[in-house]
């Protein structure tokens, strides 16, 4: 019989199940592969006879097999380093916005990341029109005067977003109607505190007046609008007011930013002094980014291997039910290729056995 010398090449392919389930998605071919390994450990109980003076071994039973594996890919897509952050990347599309702005306490020498959100940490992309003022500016403000009750499903709207009354049950963008109207206004101060960066006011107030605090100084929240759909509340007009421009403070020798990333510097040279406060204003150009966090969900899924080995039979493999994890280290800097390395854990799915080989 001739040998089958086999030098191993082959494209490996993922299925991701739905989150919590074992819903099949489809297919994804991972890039290329550098290795993909496959592992049995067998553990046995094994038993000796002790009827002379050297004990024998006279009996072994296997107690438990585990199939696990190891695959490598330099295919760096979001796809992949989602698999290691336990998550799936999103295209996030950021609308134009106009005369967002940022109070920043500086220091020389420092990098500042503009747009910093509750709900988008990392900041913004793409700014232009980017204007640093000093902090003599005045904020805008506007009130609204809970004279009495909203009915249910009125609305009052903030800067666009609009905040719908409930008698109860509120989820979203809605506030529970209080048994007065000094509760009801308290609940809407509370949901607009908790919204600051989507609103861009701060709200302030003990009774029934809440006082909409432009969170940055400057003539850009003139035009910040408020609105209702019923009698109450009753509004201080249908924009905030009063809002004043600080000082220009020249770019030249003060400060740089770099439009694509977002990021202010402050110059070690220049005329802004440490611990300064700036009201920085620029516009944010619609764009769209792949975006990936850190969701930490188990991703379970299929692995199917297709050989295609220059030497020896093809033989492929499927496995129903795969746990992956991701292990060692992500190079994100050095002098070798990047790659994503994943263990795998072959689990059990219904009925089906664990692995399935066919030779081509």
């Amino acid at each position: 019989m001739a040998n089958n010398y086999v030098l191993g090449r082959g494209k490996l392919y993922f299925d991701r199940f739905a989150a919590g389930t074992t819903t099949k998605t489809g297919e994804r071919y991972l890039g290329n592969t550098t290795e993909v390994n496959l592992t049995v450990a067998v553990e046995n109980l094994e038993h000796y006879s002790s009827d002379e003076g050297v004990r024998i071994k006279d009996m072994s039973v296997e107690t438990q097999r585990t199939r696990s594996g190891r695959f490598t890919t330099d295919n760096i897509t979001g796809d992949n380093l989602g698999l290691i952050f336990g998550a799936e990347p999103t295209d996030r599309t950021t609308t134009e916005i106009t005369d967002d702005g940022d109070t920043l306490t500086v220091q020389k020498g420092y990098y500042y990341q503009l747009g910093a959100r509750t709900y988008r940490p990392e900041g913004v992309t793409n700014v232009s029109s980017v204007l640093v003022r000093d902090n003599t500016g005045v904020k805008a403000t506007g009130t609204l005067t809970f004279g009495g009750q909203p009915s249910a499903n009125e609305t009052v709207t903030i800067n666009g977003v609009v905040i719908t009354f409930k008698a109860s049950g509120a989820t979203g963008n809605q506030v529970n109607l209080g048994g007065s109207a000094t509760l009801t206004a308290q609940a809407v101060k509370a949901f607009v505190n908790d919204h600051q960066d989507e609103l861009q006011v701060i709200a302030s107030g003990a009774s029934t007046v809440i006082t909409l605090t432009a969170v940055t100084a400057g003539t850009w929240a003139n035009t910040l609008g408020i609105a209702r759909s019923g009698t109450y509340p009753s509004l201080s007009g249908s924009t905030l007011s009063g809002g004043t421009n600080g000082g220009t403070i020249p770019s030249a020798g003060n400060w740089t930013v770099d439009d694509t990333t977002g990021r202010l510097y402050i110059e070690e040279d220049g005329n802004i002094a440490n611990d300064d406060i700036v009201v920085v204003s620029y516009d944010v150009e619609t764009h769209t980014e792949e975006v990936l966090t850190a969701d930490d969900i188990q991703v379970e899924g299929a692995l199917r291997y297709i050989a295609d080995n220059p030497e020896g039979d093809d033989r492929d493999f499927y496995i129903p039910r795969v746990k992956l994890s991701p292990t060692g280290d992500l190079p994100m800097k050095g002098d070798t290729w990047l790659a994503v390395t994943m263990t795998f854990e072959v689990l059990t799915l219904g009925t089906y056995k664990q692995v399935y080989w066919r030779k081509r």
